[in-house]
């Protein structure tokens, strides 16, 4: 009898839904697939769920700063256009990059074609000695990224002679103002008043051609301006959200908000086969409690899903979810 009653408590305690099966049908609204799919119990939209409901009330809260952290490749997928819309939309303040993704945003703007590889078993030692770049999935041409970037940037740059001094941001932000493109995230960003923050300096054609030039001009390049930026955000902010897809700018909002006590509402989406983000930080929980980079009464969850598809099926479920 003890047993059982223990058992009954222990169920009430840990079993909250009841499995059910999936019936499909047409005219389904995504919302309502996930909700069928957690209610099958089907890893990993359970996590996906709860990741709605953190940021659900994030976005409720009007004294959150939301941090948005992602890979470089985003950008020369057609996610770019996801990310210029949740910024139009004000659902960011502060996007962090990978470096290479200006690359990427400011050539695709400029016009450079990038293709989806429809072949499998593609020969690379090919692709290089016909000049083709490949990313993943994608191929584009040196004329299409190199070529475009070197012209734009330095043309942009010469505008810029008999200055002593420039922040990274006054560099960032007229590049922005010469492009013509809505779906650009460097032109949105600081059209709509966005912090961009990259992971870093070095693995990026334009910042090496900024720096490059600078040097060349004999010009002071003040690159501490966007740290500054991001300690007062940091400083004043009374709660942050951030959701990351990169291990780069996982460790940069995480290393920040240490200063602050940690994230109050924290989303990281990891690839499941992703064995250096596994080795190198652990999930969530084991890396950003144990520095303080997330608090310890914060709502955060790990999504171990391919990171894009997940990105933009998140995205999508948010604009169901908050209008």
């Amino acid at each position: 009898m003890i047993r059982h009653n223990f058992r009954k408590e222990i169920l009430e305690k840990l079993a909250k839904r009841e499995v059910k099966d999936i019936r499909l049908r047409k005219d389904v609204s995504i919302s309502e697939f996930i909700e069928k799919i957690y209610d099958a119990c089907i890893f990993p939209y359970d996590e996906i769920k709860m990741a709605l409901s953190i940021l659900e009330e994030a976005y409720k809260d009007k004294d959150c700063i939301h941090f948005l952290g992602i890979p470089g490749y985003f950008l020369a997928t057609g996610a770019r256009g996801v990310v210029s819309d949740l910024i139009r939309k004000g659902l960011v303040d502060v996007l962090v990059i990978e470096e290479d993704g200006l690359d990427y945003d400011i050539s695709r703007s400029l016009g450079g074609l990038y293709y989806r590889v429809m072949i499998k078993n593609v020969n690379n030692i090919l692709l290089h000695e016909l000049r083709i770049h490949r990313l993943g999935n994608l191929i584009f041409t040196r004329e299409d990224h190199e070529s475009l970037l070197v012209n734009f940037v330095l043309n942009t740059l010469s505008k810029l002679a008999n200055r002593e001094k420039l922040s990274l941001t006054e560099v960032l932000s007229l590049l922005s103002k010469r492009i013509d493109d809505e779906n650009s995230v460097l032109r949105n960003a600081f059209k709509y008043g966005i912090k961009l923050i990259p992971t870093s300096i070095w693995r990026s054609i334009t910042l090496n051609l900024i720096f490059a030039w600078a040097h060349r001009e004999n010009i002071q390049l003040d690159i501490l301006n966007l740290y500054k930026e991001m300690a007062n955000i940091i400083n004043n902010a009374k709660r942050t959200c951030a959701v990351i897809a990169s291990k780069e700018a996982r460790t940069l909002v995480g290393w920040w908000n240490q200063f602050r006590g940690g994230i109050d509402y924290l989303v990281h989406i990891m690839d499941p086969g992703s064995m250096e983000d596994i080795e190198m930080l652990g999930d969530t929980s084991s890396y950003e409690l144990t520095w303080s980079m997330i608090k310890r009464n914060g709502k955060y969850v790990t999504i171990k899903a391919p990171k894009l598809f997940t990105f933009i099926l998140l995205v999508e479920l948010l604009y169901e979810k908050i209008g």
